[in-house]
């Protein structure tokens, strides 16, 4: 039963599109997991001019929110946040570097590391520069562009005014997918 399963951080990519019909949507999708929308977010935090949002889900309602959500790019394990790159990769290192090599990282299974920026446009030299911040993990399959068994995600987000902050799990956020 659901309400007995584990709970995990996730980050929820949105579609830019839609924003007043985001959370009746997600709402209904927890509910038929099982899950009171309540203990998955704080609606107090949602901000509706972003495409991030976290949540606390179980893998069945993630399951779930992956296949029927229409207003959801995708669907992040997160690692580590940070308001800073360098706080994302510090909170990375001190929480989750065993558990994302038991889980992901085993010889044969193929990866990719991406990187989503919102509110400014990431130059490659940027976005190969984050994914050597990350080189500490220890990958062991081969890289894999496209479909890859895991994907992981850098995600940046930066306010109108070109600062860079964290709003909620999105300031920077090491997360994966598959």
């Amino acid at each position: 039963m659901a309400a007995t399963e584990e709970k995990r951080e996730y980050l929820l990519h949105w579609v830019h599109r839609h924003l007043d019909f985001r959370l009746a949507e997600l709402n209904a999708l927890l509910r038929m997991a099982g899950m009171d929308p309540d203990d998955a977010y704080d609606p107090q935090r949602v901000e509706l001019g972003t495409p991030f949002m976290s949540a606390r889900l179980t893998l069945s309602a993630k399951d779930l929110l992956t296949r029927r959500c229409v207003l959801l790019k995708g669907v992040y394990e997160v690692f580590g946040t940070g308001k800073t790159v360098d706080e994302c990769v510090a909170d990375v290192k001190s929480r989750s570097v065993p558990r994302i090599a038991a889980e992901h990282l085993r010889p044969g299974k193929s990866f990719s590391i991406m990187v989503q920026a919102h509110g400014r446009r990431c130059s490659l030299d940027r976005q190969n520069a984050l994914r050597q911040r990350f080189s500490f993990l220890p990958f062991q399959g081969d890289v894999c562009l496209k479909d890859p068994d895991v994907a992981f995600w850098i995600c940046e987000e930066y306010h109108l005014n070109g600062d860079y902050a964290a709003v909620d799990a999105a300031g920077a956020v090491a997360a994966a997918d598959g």
